[in-house]
């Protein structure tokens, strides 16, 4: 999964723990 399709995992990870991050590391991209 992750190193089948690491494009659509990169996104899909970042989507889904991108308000996560954002929200822990205080950065809003």
């Amino acid at each position: 999964m992750i190193m089948q399709k690491p494009a659509m995992a990169e996104v899909v990870h970042m989507r889904r723990n991108g308000s996560l991050c954002c929200l822990l590391s205080g950065t809003n991209s």
